[in-house]
């Protein structure tokens, strides 16, 4: 249907908004502000902490179970990755990632996926990087396209991006109209 293709091509809105963007500190204010309107599972949340460090936090929003909770935040942690990478151009060996779960019996994948450091048992999932990288400029800025991204995802209904998660059961429908804390 036209729904489930609009569907599609807005899924991919907040990355390309996110790699077109001047740099990288705007990319990241696209995903806190964005990611959430669709996959509303999350929030990502920005903090700078001891010195030179920048944090990316999850606040979840639903109660997975964790046989997909852990491995949805690991996806999202690698998307994320594969964003920063892409516009700082090389393996982010600085990087560390930290989970709110306990270490999975295939912990040694992520320790090989993951550029820098893998912590489990965190008190949040989080990506930390150098705060010195923000101000890079993204190799992808186009200004057009950026625009083009940004009245599209100004556009989006923030309930749109809830409806297939609901139909999988991964989300209750009074989940999208309200913003908890579950985690």
């Amino acid at each position: 249907s036209s729904a489930s293709r609009s569907a599609s091509r807005n899924s991919l809105v907040p990355g390309f908004a996110f790699l077109s963007a001047p740099t990288l500190e705007e990319g990241i204010a696209i995903a806190e502000r964005f990611a959430h309107v669709r996959i509303p599972l999350f929030r990502f949340e920005s903090q700078r902490r001891d010195g030179d460090c920048f944090s990316l936090s999850v606040r979840e929003r639903s109660s997975l179970p964790e046989a997909l909770r852990v491995p949805f935040l690991t996806l999202t942690m690698l998307s994320l990755q594969g964003l920063v990478a892409a516009i700082i151009g090389r393996r982010l060996l600085e990087t560390r990632v930290q989970f709110a779960f306990a270490r999975p019996r295939d912990a040694e994948i992520c320790a090989r996926e993951f550029h820098g450091s893998v912590r489990f048992d965190a008190p949040v999932t989080a990506f930390e990087m150098p705060g010195s990288w923000l101000g890079h400029a993204s190799p992808m800025t186009d200004p057009l396209s950026y625009r083009t991204s940004m009245q599209q995802l100004e556009s989006l209904d923030p309930q749109d991006g809830g409806a297939d998660l609901v139909r999988l059961g991964l989300l209750a429908p009074q989940d999208l109209h309200h913003e908890p804390d579950v985690r």
